[in-house]
């Protein structure tokens, strides 16, 4: 079926209610989905509880969870009406809603060809007047830190664990997320399942709509419930500098792969934080910082190196593809600060010998219409990780690989002032970020001592 039919055949799309219940020592919550006329959906997510913790104040997180965890079941018809039964919502939060899922769900129109601009494209109509609170309490100074199992989130963990109290949090957590968090030292933790309704799955494979979604967002919202449940005055995330960069443009509006780990959204999800759910505070750690910068300190991180995965292909099989622009970034930022040897036993081969990547590299530096839709580096740091491993290669008197020559021969060498360019990015610092002071310090320390050095 096509886009249009697929939105006359489901013209509403109902989010009914949620329900919440305890056993023992978890919390299971389901939500309840409709698309009109007949196909229901439900998604749960299983918390670890603690003992004396109460469910009762909780809806309010709940409700608001279930309203970003609709957009992976939206998509699949993109119904022109959301009704909202769950709970009430005041006009300016259906408007930090409407503005989230056309923002957060840009990839997916792209990919999907979807004129998603028309003003009456998708409409929220809340037909419930059960107004969920925000709750305030006493917050302790534990720090709950999202482990995903790639080099920013060790990074974080390595930088704060001898500051202070963490707990990590997994969601369906892969083999390498575990891996970094037992390296790390941080024995406290919270493993969390979160289970896609079968129907969706099954509704893909009958031709509905697919594609990406603003799983950032997802955590971002489920991290903060968790948080309130364990008291944990401050969510920790490691979304970095670079996340801000523009992928593309489709139909004239700007198209973020990374928009629900960008900066726009940080500030927008905080403020609504802060007025409609808690008094608790998001924010990402490594937020002042690019990927190469990250990848610098990281770098210096050993331990971490043969654990830590950052490929989305081969995640499930605990692997890099080394296909992907993911592998291909991450391996570029590498090879700038590490020998050519502890590269190649990360990666169990070297990625830069061939020139069928040179394609990828092309997109990755601004040579073709969008950048690859991956949590790569920016057009720039790409440009600059290129150059240092070429000049890595060069002073190690080793020649040059394939990709390596390519890349030097129609990027490097076209452009000027790679020395500048480079002490510029490294040395540089975002200060539109939203760090305690506390976590400040700790992040320009090493940002002095280990980075700009």
């Amino acid at each position: 079926m096509t886009f249009s039919q697929l939105r006359l055949k489901h013209p509403e799309f109902i989010y009914d209610s949620f329900s919440v219940d305890r056993e023992k020592d978890q919390l299971k919550i389901q939500f309840r989905f409709r698309m009109a006329p007949d196909i229901l959906f439900f998604p749960r997510v299983n918390i670890p509880w603690p003992e004396n913790a109460t469910e009762d104040d909780l809806s309010v997180f709940v409700f608001n969870l279930g309203l970003v965890e609709l957009f992976s079941y939206w998509k699949s018809a993109c119904s022109p009406l959301i009704r909202i039964r769950a709970g009430y919502l005041s006009p300016d939060q259906i408007g930090w809603w409407k503005t989230f899922l056309l923002q957060g769900m840009g990839e997916f129109f792209y990919s999907n060809g979807i004129d998603f601009r028309a003003k009456d494209f998708v409409q929220f109509k809340v037909e419930s007047d059960t107004a969920y609170k925000p709750v305030r309490k006493e917050l302790n100074d534990k720090v709950l830190v999202l482990v995903g199992g790639g080099k920013d989130s060790a990074v974080t963990l390595e930088l704060l664990k001898r500051h202070f109290s963490i707990t990590g949090l997994f969601l369906n957590p892969s083999q390498a997320a575990q891996k970094t968090l037992k390296l790390s030292g941080v024995d406290s933790f919270l493993r969390i399942k979160r289970v896609i309704d079968p129907t969706l799955l099954n509704l893909n494979k009958r031709g509905y709509l697919n594609g990406h979604t603003p799983f950032s967002g997802y955590l971002a919202f489920l991290a903060t419930l968790v948080s309130f449940g364990y008291g944990c005055k401050q969510v920790v995330v490691s979304n970095e500098r670079s996340a801000n960069e523009v992928t593309t443009t489709f139909l004239g509006k700007s198209i973020n792969h990374q928009y629900s780990k960008s900066g726009e959204f940080e500030r927008k999800f905080r403020e609504y934080v802060g007025q409609y759910l808690s008094n608790s505070s998001y924010f990402s750690l490594l937020r002042p910082l690019y990927e190469l910068q990250i990848g610098k300190l990281f770098s210096q991180f050993s331990q971490y190196h043969q654990v830590f995965r950052s490929c989305n292909v081969g995640q499930k099989d605990n692997r890099w593809c080394g296909r992907c622009s993911k592998c291909l970034f991450v391996y570029l930022t590498l090879s700038a600060f590490l020998s050519k040897k502890a590269v190649e036993t990360i990666f169990g081969t070297n990625m830069l010998d061939s020139g069928e990547l040179f394609s990828l590299l092309l997109q990755m530096v601004g040579k073709d219409k969008n950048k690859p839709f991956e949590c790569v580096g920016t057009i720039e740091e790409t440009k600059i990780a290129l150059y240092l491993t070429i000049e890595k290669y060069l002073q190690e008197n080793l020649s040059l690989p394939k990709l390596l020559q390519l890349g030097q021969k129609e990027i490097i060498v076209k452009e000027k002032d790679w020395i500048e360019r480079s002490r510029r990015l490294l040395r540089s610092w975002d200060t539109k970020n939203f760090l305690p002071e506390e976590f400040e310090s700790v992040l320009r320390e090493v940002w002095h001592e280990r980075i700009i050095s």
